[in-house]
């Protein structure tokens, strides 16, 4: 097969594949072969044949009449193109004429997209059809274009023209999904995957797209039916599994969503992010222990410790008050850590994690003792600097306030920190009964809050009847 046509096929296919793989379903978005053809068998299929030559006038609607010889010049033209491609193009290219044919015009637009140079192929289509505006080829044609130059709208109006103007050929129909996929117009998608599945059934693309279609519609009954049939058939095709689960999350049915993963686990075709949700889905349904194996497995299963993601997991496991949980991933965590090399904000940020999940529950010395070593590295880490200063407030030993007082004023002058800084320094002086000190700060938190302030407010006003009272009390 010529070698500039197999490019040029191959562009186009690779474009289409690219699509689906953008759409919404990012479990479903299977591995496609191409959508076009290109094979060595392509370029002397009579039906690529008879696409380049055609029978011209056969149907005049759609069809433009063309003289004898240019008959004569297009078969040559074929012949040539098996030896020489150029001098096939020249041979065109030198008889081109405003009086010239739309076939003709269509012919040299083949030759031109064969070799890539779309600009170009597109012109001679466009000249085509205002020679002859209902040229079904040349509309199918410039649909290809604009599909493999991701232009969707305009590729989208020129095959459902090809369609209107009697073309049946699947491939036109399954890009014709495509372009409605693109669009998010899902009833015209799913009709037209249906009936390029209709008049090519054995090929998966146009039922892939049919699925897409259905799951994007929140037609999850019927796809599941699809999927449910092919997977019945082919139990270990994780492709199918992978948009199972995804068309279940759709539907809201988070547990049937966490079966087809834990298939795709048992396969060993689960992907990390697939892991990530399973674990969510898990956390969602109050499973902790699952949960917890599912993000552990994506701990394990990453080649390279990828440490905010890994954070990320524990972090929703403390949210969820599944402190144990936590606690088991972070030692994990600390593990592979420590057997690669992470930044040093990296190992600050597993450190504060780890002092967290520890204060969780109830190990507030080991928390502090934690929080003391991040200072050292970090000591304007905000997260650690309040922690401290809470935990050393509540403990209230001897020297503890003046050193959570420090602890806390040093937080409160990195901005993204001073509201819960000066709050914590505000309740500080409160459990110190230092009402008057504790009113600057605390008003300074109420300055900075965004949202409801109506229990701060409250809080303030407490304080400040306190301190009129202290006040009152130490005059007399």
């Amino acid at each position: 097969m010529n070698a500039s046509l197999a490019r040029s096929l191959a562009a186009v296919a690779a474009a289409v594949a690219g699509i689906f793989a953008a759409l919404p379903l990012a479990n479903g978005a299977p591995k496609r072969d191409s959508l076009i053809p290109i094979d060595e068998s392509f370029y002397k299929d009579p039906r690529f044949v008879q696409e380049f030559l055609g029978e011209f006038g056969a149907r005049a609607e759609v069809e433009p009449t063309v003289s004898p010889e240019e008959m004569d010049v297009f078969r040559s033209v074929l012949d040539l193109m098996q030896t020489d491609e150029e001098a096939a193009k020249a041979q065109i290219k030198g008889i081109l004429g405003p009086n010239s044919s739309a076939a003709l015009f269509v012919v040299y637009g083949n030759l031109l997209f064969k070799q890539d140079k779309l600009e170009e192929a597109r012109t001679a289509y466009e000249i085509a059809i205002k020679k002859h505006p209902k040229f079904l080829r040349a509309h199918k044609m410039l649909g290809f274009i604009h599909l493999k130059e991701q232009r969707y709208k305009e590729a989208e109006d020129h095959l459902r023209k090809a369609v209107t103007l009697g073309d049946q050929e699947p491939r036109v129909y399954g890009l014709l999904g495509v372009c409605y996929l693109r669009s998010d117009d899902k009833l015209g998608a799913e009709t037209a995957f249906r009936q390029a599945n209709l008049l090519e059934p054995d090929n998966p693309q146009w039922r892939d797209g049919l699925l897409n279609a259905l799951i994007t519609g929140n037609k999850f009954a019927e796809a599941n039916a699809i999927l449910n049939g092919i997977l019945n058939e082919d139990p270990t095709n994780d492709k199918y599994w992978g948009m199972l689960a995804a068309s279940a999350i759709n539907a809201g049915d988070q547990m049937k969503a966490a079966e087809a993963f834990e298939v795709l686990r048992l396969l060993g075709k689960i992907k990390p992010a697939d892991l990530r949700q399973l674990g969510d889905i898990y956390l969602n349904n109050d499973l902790g222990t699952p949960a917890l194996n599912a993000y552990l497995g994506l701990l394990e299963q990453s080649p390279s410790l990828e440490v905010k993601p890994a954070l990320r997991s524990a972090e929703v496991l403390l949210q969820f008050g599944m402190t144990k949980q936590a606690s088991d991933f972070m030692n994990r965590l600390k593990v592979k850590s420590e057997a690669e090399e992470v930044s040093k904000e990296d190992r600050l940020a597993i450190r504060t994690l780890e002092a967290k999940v520890a204060t969780s529950m109830g190990r507030e010395d080991e928390a502090a003792d934690i929080f003391k070593k991040v200072i050292e590295d970090d000591s304007f880490n905000g997260d650690a600097l309040i922690a401290l200063g809470k935990y050393l407030s509540r403990r209230g030993e001897e020297g503890d306030f003046g050193m959570a007082k420090i602890y806390l004023e040093r937080a409160a002058n990195i901005k993204e920190f001073e509201f819960e800084a000066s709050l914590a320094l505000g309740d500080a002086f409160v459990k110190r009964q230092s009402y008057t000190e504790a009113l600057k700060p605390l008003k300074r938190a109420l300055e900075l809050k965004t949202g409801n302030k109506d229990n701060l407010e409250q809080h303030i006003r407490r304080v400040e009847r306190a301190a009129k009272l202290q006040t009152s009390t130490d005059g007399k």
